[in-house]
This record gives structure tokens, sequence and C-alpha cells, in this order.
């Protein structure tokens, strides 16, 4: 990959940071376009290839897919850069702390963003009472309906790290709502895949997004 960028800056000096990742993104060939989802007990866990609401393919598993060196040196050649960089900054969401139940019932908070902007990156931070991160399954979805799962339950995290604190995620990130309107709610929805006996909670939520 360090290659192309260097070919693309090559051909176009001019060319940001953020103009690289986001040529490479969007000439990316896809991998496995036929990647089924993963689903335990009828609920789905991974949805394998996704398409978001500006039209780009995304999986967890492939990201964008395959570098296309030919076509990103190509488009790096006729590329306008992209508009500044703005940043939603973060904002934390003002919900009660919300019970984590079953696929029925799963915890949720939510945060408006007012900026009209494109995606090209989400950060996310959360916090739960719940001690075993691995029953856990975490969804982000944008004001456009696309869901992008963050944490997919029965990973080898380590339990006991949290055994005191309940977990948490300092700092994550989502690249699936690529060039998509940031403007409307946001849904972090927390899901106990085991349909706990156990009471926990959802605890906190922060956003922060940029583009342009």
């Amino acid at each position: 990959m360090s290659g192309v960028a260097a070919l693309m800056l090559g051909v176009n000096p001019g060319l940001s940071a953020r103009d690289v990742k986001y040529i490479l993104a969007t000439t990316a060939r896809q991998v496995d376009p036929q990647q089924p989802r993963a689903t335990y007990q009828g609920s789905v866990i991974d949805p394998g290839c996704i398409t978001n609401a500006a039209g780009h393919r995304f999986s967890n598993w492939y990201g964008f897919g395959l570098v296309d060196g030919a076509e990103a040196v190509y488009k790096a050649g006729y590329f306008t850069p992209l508009p500044p960089v703005r940043d939603s900054r973060w904002i934390a969401s003002t919900a009660a702390p919300s019970q984590i139940g079953g696929p029925a019932r799963p915890a949720k908070q939510r945060i408006r963003i007012t900026q009209e902007m494109k995606v090209e990156g989400v950060q996310l931070s959360l916090a739960t009472s719940h001690r075993n991160p691995t029953d856990l399954r975490v969804v982000l979805e944008s004001p456009s309906g696309t869901r992008s799962y963050v944490l997919t339950p029965f990973s080898a995290l380590d339990a006991s790290a949290y055994a005191k604190t309940g977990f948490y995620i300092d700092l994550t990130s989502s690249n699936a709502f690529l060039d998509e309107k940031a403007q409307g709610v946001w849904t972090l929805e927390v899901t106990d895949m085991t349909e706990p006996a156990i009471t926990a909670a959802l605890q906190d939520f922060k956003l922060r997004i940029l583009g342009h």
C-alpha cells in the first residue's frame, strides 16, 4: 500500500494524507462479494459485506477491499483535494443508563449531530457495567440506517480485565459510514447475546465525527 501511495503522490504531489486514504478506499476492488453474514440463534452478529447509504461496500473482514494500484494512481492524477476537514468534536449522550438485554431488548443511547458534512470517519467510546465482553454485540447505526458492528460477540477478550470496572471502550472507530451524511441521530446499541439473567447497563456513550 505504501508503494501505491508513493506512486499517487508522484502523479499528484498536492494530495494530503486524507486524499490518499479516500482515493484508496473509493478505488479498492471488492473482496469476497458473497461474504455471508454470521448469525447466532437467528440474530446477526456480523453482517458480512454491506453497502452503506452512500453506495460504498464495506466489510469488517476486508474493509473497502483490495488496493487497486492502477485505478488509485489514475484517480490521483485528476483528483480534486477534499475540502478542509470538519470535526464535530466529542459529543456525549445525555440519556440515563440503559439496561442491556438480549436481542429483543438491547440497551440504546442516541446522539444528535447538527453539523452538515460528509463522513470520513467515526470515533466512539462507551462504558457499561457488564463484566463479560465476550457476550456483547455493539452496533452503531447512522441517521441513514447503516449499521456498523463495532464489537462482535464470542471474541477472545479477557473478561477478567473488566471484573472491577465493567466493560468499556476508551476509543474505537468505524470506516463503514464513508460519504454518508453526518447530520441526524446516531444510535448505539448494546446487546447481551446470551439472554442475561444478571442486570447490567450501558452507562456512557460518546461520539466524534470527522468529515468534510
